[in-house]
C-alpha cells in the first residue's frame, strides 16, 4: 500500500484550531458544534470578494449554514455574521440544515446541503418509483448564487432520485461531495444498501447497552450530472475495509481533483473495533465520462492529536494549491476546524 508524496508529507498548521465552536454565528439549534467546511477560491470568480478564500460551515443539527473568509488558506479565518442558507427556506430538508459544499460551475455557484427528509419528498419518490421497501431518512438539496452570499434554493427536492425499482440505494442519501471537471460533476455521498439498511434497523431494535457493540455499516455512493443539479445514481464506491484499518463504516468524505482523470478521495472511518476513534483515510479514484471505480486505497492519513482534537478528526475537505495539499478537517467532537499541509 503505497502513499502519493503528497499524503506521506502533511502536517498540521501551527495555526489550529483554525476556527472553534466560539466563533459561530449561525443558528445552531440546540447543540455548539462546527463541521463540514467546504473551500473555494473566489478570486477568479468575483470581482471584489471580501477575501481570496470563503469557508462554507455548519453544525451537525443546526438551522443555518455559514461562511468564514481568509486571504490565504491558511487564514486568518473571520466569520461572517450573515448566514448564507435557513432551513425555513430549504423544502428539501427538516429538522436540520448543515453538510455545505460549494463548487462553481457553468458560471454560478451551487451550495449542497442536508437534512432530514420531509414526508413529502418521500411521497414524491414514491410516486415517481414505487416501492415497498423504499424510505429515506435524510435528503439531499441544492442552492444556487452568483455572489456566493445570496442564495436561491434549487427547486428539485429529489436531487438523487431513485429510479429503478430495484436500485440498491434504499434509505438515505447525506454528505453530498462534488468534483466539477470539464465534462461534468462526480457526486460521493454517504448512504446505505438494502443489506445494510436492514442490519441497522434490526440494530434500532435492541436494547441500548446491545447497540453499542454492533457496527453500523454505511457505504459511498456515485452519481454523475452533466450540469452539477440533475443527477443520476451509479454504484457504491468506498466501503469499510478492516484491513486498511477502517472499521464499521465510511461516514464523511472530502474530494478533489489530482489530474483530469483521477480523484483524491479523502474520508473519515473508526479507526478501531470499538468505534472509539476516529481517523482519516485516503484513496484514489479514477474517472472515464460519467463513470469512476476505485484505483487504490492508501490507508490512514491523519490520526486525532493533542488536546483539541482528543479522538477524533472528521469532514475532511481537500484542495490543492501551489502544488501543496491543503486538508481542512474537523476535531475534538468537532468543537474546530483544523488544517494539514503537505510540504
Amino acid at each position: 500500500m503505497t502513499q502519493p508524496h503528497f499524503l506521506q508529507t502533511l502536517q498540521r498548521s501551527k495555526s489550529n484550531p483554525l476556527l472553534t465552536i466560539d466563533d459561530i454565528t449561525w443558528d445552531y439549534k440546540k447543540k455548539r458544534s462546527i463541521m463540514f467546511p467546504s473551500v473555494i477560491d473566489m478570486s477568479d470568480k468575483l470581482d471584489n470578494p471580501i477575501d481570496r478564500y470563503y469557508m462554507y460551515l455548519a453544525s451537525h443539527g443546526g438551522r443555518e449554514i455559514g461562511f468564514a473568509t481568509a486571504p490565504t488558506l491558511e487564514g486568518p479565518w473571520t466569520m461572517q455574521k450573515e448566514a448564507v442558507l435557513h432551513i425555513d427556506n430549504c423544502p428539501a430538508v427538516k429538522g436540520h440544515l448543515s453538510s455545505p459544499e460549494i463548487i462553481y460551475y457553468n458560471n454560478r455557484f451551487i451550495l449542497y446541503y442536508h437534512g432530514g427528509c420531509p414526508p413529502e419528498v418521500l411521497e414524491e419518490q414514491n410516486r415517481r418509483m414505487p416501492t415497498h421497501y423504499y424510505q429515506r431518512i435524510q435528503n439531499s438539496g441544492a442552492a444556487t448564487s452568483t455572489d456566493g452570499i445570496h442564495f436561491d434554493v434549487h427547486p428539485n427536492n429529489l436531487l438523487l432520485p431513485i429510479t429503478t425499482p430495484d436500485h440498491w440505494r434504499a434509505a438515505t442519501n447525506m454528505y453530498l461531495r462534488v468534483v466539477p471537471t470539464e465534462n461534468g460533476c462526480h457526486g460521493f455521498f454517504m448512504t446505505m444498501s438494502r443489506e445494510e439498511a436492514d442490519y441497522n434497523n434490526e440494530t434500532k431494535k435492541l436494547p441500548k447497552e446491545q447497540r453499542r457493540g454492533r457496527p453500523h455499516p454505511t457505504s459511498i455512493g456515485h452519481a454523475y450530472s452533466p450540469d452539477g443539479l440533475d443527477w443520476t445514481l451509479d454504484e457504491a464506491i468506498l466501503t469499510a475495509e478492516e484491513i486498511y484499518g477502517e472499521h464499521q463504516r465510511i461516514r464523511h468524505i472530502g474530494c478533489t481533483l489530482i489530474d483530469d482523470t483521477h480523484i483524491l478521495a479523502t474520508y473519515s472511518c473508526f479507526a478501531n473495533i470499538n468505534a472509539t476513534f476516529e481517523s482519516i483515510f485516503a484513496a484514489t479514484l479514477q474517472i472515464n465520462g460519467p463513470a469512476a471505480r476505485l484505483v487504490q486505497k492508501h490507508g490512514t492519513i491523519l490520526t486525532p492529536q493533542g488536546e483539541w482534537e482528543k479522538r477524533n478528526v472528521r469532514d475532511p475537505f481537500p484542495i490543492f494549491h501551489d502544488k501543496k495539499l491543503y486538508l481542512y478537517y474537523a476535531g475534538g467532537g468537532e468543537k474546530g476546524i483544523g488544517l494539514a499541509i503537505s510540504a
